[in-house]
């Protein structure tokens, strides 16, 4: 299933674009951006309930978001910073993991699962640094 397919099943759960279709996720928030003006004018046309297009409203933003989450996501890459990094709080050293890390996130708009690597002090160790989760360049340096 497809990121399109996930949202318009309402599927909590999503996977990171592949990278061929973050174009297409950027082409459809466009398009639910003109959904939305369209819903808007059709529903006063229509003489709707404000209750009714307060709803359809909501739906429609809820997706627009989730849609833009996975674009971030995309974004982000698979957050190698190098096989070592220095955590500058306490200046021990990070070591990345093998493989990346598959995690998963819930925002105000579903469920997200997502792959990168991660840092910690040594196998089996409590992960330190996930990139996306933190503000990396702050508190890093490369060794």
């Amino acid at each position: 299933m497809n990121i399109a397919e996930a949202i318009q099943t309402d599927n909590p759960i999503s996977q990171v674009l592949a990278s061929d279709s973050a174009q297409a996720v950027s082409g459809s928030l466009i398009e639910l951006a003109g959904n939305l003006r369209s819903l808007a004018i059709n529903s006063a046309k229509e003489g709707r309930s404000l209750d009714s297009f307060e709803r359809s409203t909501w739906d429609l933003v809820l997706r627009m978001g989730k849609q833009a989450i996975e674009l971030f996501l995309h974004g982000q890459d698979n957050g190698e910073l190098g096989p070592t990094v220095s955590n500058t709080q306490d200046d021990r050293i990070l070591v990345r993991s093998r493989a990346p890390v598959r995690s998963t996130i819930r925002t105000v708009f579903g469920t997200h699962r997502f792959e990168q690597f991660a840092y910690n002090h040594g196998p089996k160790t409590k992960i330190q640094l996930s990139h996306l989760c933190s503000n990396a360049a702050s508190r890093l340096r490369m060794v």
